[in-house]
C-alpha cells in the first residue's frame, strides 16, 4: 500500500497533508501522544520513496499546510469577531499556513536528498533540519513560533525539562527524532541496533527530568499573590458604558480578596480600557483602594503625544497607593495586523487594512526591555505581554536579574477554541528554560502560577470568573543552562552529533 501512495501523486500528496493535520490531535488539549510517532514515521517512510526533488519538497509543504491549518484554525475566530476583517478568513486560512510550510517543506528536501544514506544519518538529518527550521520561523519577518513540534511533549513533566538545557527547539529535535525512529522498524529489521539505542537514549531523558523534579521541589516564598481572572469575552466595539461595567467587574471581583499582609495583586492585559495616563480621575481611584504596602499590576494603554503626533502602546503598570505608578512597561513584540500592520505606508495605499486593536490605529513598540524594581522589598519581576511569551528569546536584555515572570494577556479573542489551551502551555515553557516561576493572568482564557520547573500549581479553567490566591513560588537555585546560553546549546549538540555520524559514515565502520 505504501509503494501506491508514494507512486501515484494525488493519494501521495493528500496522505502527506493527512499526516501533518493528523498531529493537531497530538496539541493541547488533546495530548494524545502516541499519534506523533505514527504520523511523523509514516510521513518520513512515505518521503523516501518520493520520484524527485519536486515532489519530496511538495509532500513536505503539505505535511506541514495540514499542521498549522489545523492548529492555527482559532485565527479565524478572532476575526469573525469584526466584519472588517471578513475578507481576511481566506489569506489566513491559506496564506499563513502555505509560508509556515516552507519550514518544513526544506528539511524534508534536505532529507530525501541524503535518502541513501545510512538510517542514523537519515533521521538525525530529518529531526535537526526541523528544529533549525522551527528556530528561523520563530525570528524571520518577526517571527510565528506558534505550536512548535516540541509543545507536543507538554503532557509530561519529565521531558519538559530538557528546554532548560536544549530549550523549546531541543525539545523539537528529541520529539521528531524518537517519533521518526519507528520508521527504521517498518522499513528493516536489521535497524534494531539503531533503534534499541534510541529507546535508550530516550528513557535516559526522562530520567534526566524526573531527577531534576526531584532536586528542585515544590518551594513558596511568603510574598502573596493574587491572580484577577473576570472572564470578559471579546467585542470589536465596546461601548464607553461597558467598558466601565467590565472596569467595575474586575475592582468588585479584586475587592473579595482576604488580604493579610502585602499582596501583590495581578489584573490581565486590558483590564484597564481606558488610557491609563490621560485618566487622572482613575489613577486617584485606584490607589485609593489599594490596601498599604499592596502592590497591583494592571495591563492598559498609555499614549504618548509629541509635535501633534500620537503614539499608542499596550502598557503593563505597577503602581501602589505609596506612589502611584511605581513602572510601566511597553510591550515590545507587537503582533503583525493584530496590533500594528506592517508597512502600513504601503499597504494602506492599496488595501483597507487597518490593526484589530487599537481602535484602528496602530501601537507602537516598546524601546526598552526592563526589569521591574517593587517597593516593600518585593522581588524584582519580568513582564510579558501575550504574543511575547512564546518566543523562547522573550529576554533580550541579558544583564536583568528578575526572580519570576509576569505575563498578562487576553485570550478572548480565541473563543472556545483549542488555542488558549496552546498559548498557556507555550508560556509554561519560558518557566523551565529560564528557571524563574511564571505567572500569567488571562482576561478570560487559562490563568496560572507555574512554578520554575513547570508544574501548574494553580489555574483557572475556560471561561472562568475566578480569583487564584497563593504564594509566589521560588525561582531554581542556581541559572539554567538555556537562559546562560540559549540555542547556542542546541546548536553544539546537533553540529557534535552530525561531526560524529559523518565520522561513522565516512569510515565505513557498521555501527548500527
Amino acid at each position: 500500500m505504501l509503494n501506491y501512495f508514494a507512486k501515484n501523486a494525488w493519494p501521495n500528496l493528500f496522505l502527506s497533508y493527512f499526516l501533518g493535520a493528523f498531529l493537531f490531535f497530538t496539541l493541547p488539549p488533546f495530548n494524545i501522544g502516541f499519534f506523533a510517532p505514527v504520523s511523523f514515521s509514516g510521513f518520513l517512510l512515505l518521503l523516501l520513496k518520493a520520484p524527485s526533488k519536486k515532489r519530496a519538497f511538495f509532500m513536505g509543504a503539505l505535511f506541514g499546510m495540514g499542521y498549522f491549518m489545523t492548529g492555527l484554525y482559532w485565527i479565524n475566530n478572532a476575526l469573525l469577531l469584526d466584519s472588517t476583517f471578513y475578507w481576511l478568513l481566506l489569506p489566513t486560512i491559506l496564506l499563513l499556513p502555505a509560508y509556515l510550510s516552507i519550514y518544513i517543506a526544506f528539511p524534508a528536501l534536505l532529507t530525501w536528498i541524503v535518502r541513501s544514506s545510512p538510517p542514523y544519518f537519515i533521521c538525525f538529518t530529518w529531526a535537526a533540519s526541523i528544529s533549525v527550521g522551527e528556530y528561523f520561523r520563530g525570528i524571520l519577518f518577526s517571527g510565528f513560533p506558534w505550536n512548535p513540534f516540541g509543545l507536543i511533549f507538554s503532557d509530561s513533566l519529565a521531558f519538559l525539562q530538557l528546554a532548560s538545557i536544549f530549550g523549546i527547539y531541543g525539545l523539537s529535535f528529541f520529539l521528531v527524532l524518537f517519533s521518526s525512529s519507528l520508521s527504521l522498524l517498518f522499513s528493516s529489521f536489521q535497524h534494531l541496533k539503531f533503534f534499541t539505542l534510541l529507546a535508550t537514549t530516550f528513557l535516559c531523558l526522562w530520567g534526566y527530568g524526573q531527577y531534576r523534579l526531584s532536586k528542585n521541589p515544590i518551594q513558596l516564598t511568603s510574598v502573596p499573590i493574587t491572580l484577577v481572572q473576570p472572564n470578559i469575552p471579546q467585542h470589536p466595539f465596546f461601548s464607553s458604558k461597558q467598558k466601565r461595567e467590565n472596569l467595575l467587574k474586575i475592582i468588585n471581583l479584586t475587592k473579595k480578596i482576604n488580604i493579610e499582609k502585602p499582596n501583590i495583586i495581578i489584573w490581565p492585559e486590558s483590564a484597564v480600557p481606558f488610557v491609563y495616563n490621560n485618566s487622572p480621575s482613575l489613577q486617584s481611584y485606584l490607589k485609593e483602594i489599594l490596601p498599604p504596602k499592596s502592590l497591583l499590576i494592571l495591563g492598559t494603554i498609555r499614549i504618548e503625544k509629541k509635535d501633534k503626533k500620537a503614539k499608542l502602546f499596550n502598557t503593563l503598570y505597577a503602581i501602589s497607593a505609596r506612589n502611584g505608578v511605581e513602572a510601566f512597561y511597553d510591550k515590545r513584540h507587537l503582533l503583525p495586523f493584530g496590533e500594528y500592520v506592517p508597512f502600513s505606508d504601503l499597504l494602506e495605499n492599496i488595501l483597507p487594512i487597518t490593526a484589530m486593536t487599537g481602535g484602528g490605529m496602530s501601537f507602537s513598540p516598546g524601546s526598552i526591555q526592563k526589569e521591574f524594581i517593587l517597593p516593600f522589598s518585593l522581588p524584582s519581576f519580568l513582564p510579558t505581554i501575550c504574543y511575547e511569551a512564546i518566543f523562547p528569546n522573550f529576554q533580550e536584555n541579558k544583564n536583568l536579574n528578575p526572580k519570576w515572570i509576569v505575563t498578562i494577556t487576553n485570550d478572548a479573542w480565541f473563543g472556545n477554541s483549542t488555542g488558549p489551551y496552546q498559548h498557556f502551555q507555550m508560556s509554561r515553557l519560558r518557566a523551565i528554560e529560564k528557571g524563574l516561576p511564571m505567572i500569567r493572568v488571562a482576561t478570560t482564557g487559562i490563568s496560572g502560577v507555574v512554578d520554575s520547573c513547570g508544574r501548574i500549581l494553580k489555574s483557572s479553567t475556560l471561561n472562568e470568573s475566578c480569583l487564584i490566591s497563593t504564594y509566589l513560588p521560588d525561582s531554581t537555585k542556581n541559572s539554567t543552562f538555556f537562559s546562560l546560553y540559549g540555542n547556542w546549546s542546541l546548536f553544539f549538540l546537533l553540529i557534535s552529533i552530525w561531526g560524529l555520524l559523518f565520522i561513522i559514515k565516512y569510515t565505513k565502520k557498521k555501527y548500527f
